[in-house]
């Protein structure tokens, strides 16, 4: 069992990967959306006509114009390789938007067109919130977590598979990815989003990859936190379209993916509801299916082993300092 403060010894340090300073990919947190009784919707939205949807909170039925509602997507719905655009039930967050779907200021959204419940939702946060976050416009986009990701693109076809998921913090490593712009990326997640779908799934592959699974686990300095410590840690590549090592890892995740996709469908049953419980049964039964002799996961540490290659000696390092 690792010590959950065990800070990792400099001569054990590999070095920092090129992502952490690359310009043309940020690795960002999720939005702070919440409270979640206020703004987060507990079913799907009813239209109701006149582009205004009904839906539930902790407070009630209340309508909203229909382009406020949002699909997030948060750590509970992560799992292994898996894709997110399978589930439609998703929880819905509520974010004032223009017709462009930028978010609106505070003083825009209390009073948009005759539409009063965000007033009144704002109000009961007044009442109850923090001081250091006025409003409730100001709480669902802390530090810009929200409006970074606005407006999203959902309705667009044929957006590639190029952002990349991970969770902020848990117990093993786990990362997928999906069409960018497509969901509101809530605050248990990290993510990134890739030049091209082969680089999502290149970086998908080394972050599922069982070799790195411990050296991810003691590489954080405090608790459970992923955070940016992977990469910080871990001297990772930017990806290289021309480099045959990168394009094996890229291909194994869409083979890992296939094998996800038929494992998640038998247990699910026909339920699409991924909720906490069963997403952890879920992520082991598809690591079990990649841990198969001879199959997707000894190819993924294979390449690993050659895309880093002091990482072996590396680990039997680790583990004896760690034991």
């Amino acid at each position: 069992m690792v010590d959950p403060g065990f800070n990792i010894p400099q001569n054990l340090y590999i070095g920092t990967s090129q992502y952490l300073d690359n310009g043309e990919i940020s690795i960002h947190k999720g939005a702070s959306i919440g409270p979640v009784g206020l703004t987060i919707s507990n079913n799907s939205p009813d239209d109701i006509g006149d582009l205004r949807v009904k839906v539930t909170t902790d407070w009630g039925n209340m309508v909203f114009p229909h382009n406020w509602l949002h699909r997030t997507i948060n750590t509970e719905n992560v799992c292994p390789f898996l894709h997110f655009e399978l589930y439609e039930n998703c929880k819905m967050a509520i974010c004032p938007v223009d017709l462009q779907g930028v978010l609106l200021p505070h003083h825009e959204a209390v009073f948009y067109n005759d539409c009063d419940n965000w007033f009144l939702l704002n109000g009961y946060y007044q009442a109850h919130g923090d001081h250091y976050r006025p409003t409730l416009i100001e709480r669902i986009n802390n530090w810009n977590g929200l409006q970074r990701q606005l407006p999203l693109e959902e309705f667009i076809l044929n957006i590639p598979e190029n952002l990349v998921l991970y969770p902020a913090n848990g117990r093993r490593m786990r990362a997928c990815r999906c069409r960018s712009g497509t969901y509101v990326v809530r605050d248990g997640l990290f993510y990134l989003t890739c030049r091209w779908p082969e680089e999502a799934a290149y970086l998908v592959a080394i972050l599922n990859a069982p070799r790195l699974s411990e050296i991810f686990n003691v590489c954080r300095p405090v608790g459970r936190y992923y955070g940016l410590h992977p990469w910080r840690n871990i001297p990772i590549p930017v990806y290289d379209p021309a480099n045959p090592l990168h394009q094996r890892l890229s291909n194994l995740t869409t083979n890992a993916e296939d094998v996800a996709l038929t494992r998640v469908m038998e247990e699910m049953n026909g339920n699409q509801d991924l909720n906490q419980a069963n997403h952890r049964a879920i992520s082991n039964r598809i690591n079990e299916s990649l841990n198969a002799k001879d199959g997707i996961y000894n190819r993924i540490n294979n390449a690993v082993d050659q895309l880093i290659p002091n990482l072996p000696n590396h680990v039997r390092r680790l583990w004896n300092e760690i034991q």
